[in-house]
């Protein structure tokens, strides 16, 4: 979370547990482990579509049901008739191609923070 918070290339993340408000505050209060999933949005100029094939140990998939880093970009991965998105069925998110869901897994972190950079470059 600190390296995403403090990357320029990131435009928004999306993790109960940076919220400020009041409603998130007793989050901490009732939930001691935070989760391993975060969403973001990269700025327009980051190709995430050209920067996927370069990551090393973090794979794109449509489940978080394993122990590795996955990525899920729904905007190529929603399920959409004929290439097209339903518009009555998805948070306007999923239309753009910078929004992206981790999972973070158990490999070293320095392999989750390179995949990271890379993906960021």
């Amino acid at each position: 979370l600190s390296f995403l918070k403090d990357h320029p290339k990131i435009k928004r993340i999306f993790y109960p547990f940076l919220f400020t408000n009041e409603d998130q505050a007793t989050l901490g209060e009732n939930y001691v482990f935070h989760g391993g999933v975060v969403s973001f949005e990269v700025v327009q100029e980051v190709n995430l579509e050209e920067n996927l094939v370069n990551l090393r140990s973090t794979k794109m998939a449509p489940s978080f049901g394993s122990i590795d880093s996955l990525i899920e970009i729904p905007f190529y991965m929603s399920k959409r008739e004929n290439g097209e998105i339903d518009e009555n069925h998805y948070h306007s998110l999923i239309f753009s191609n910078k929004f992206i869901r981790f999972s973070v897994g158990c490999e070293p972190i320095s392999y989750v923070l390179s995949d990271l950079d890379i993906l960021l470059s």
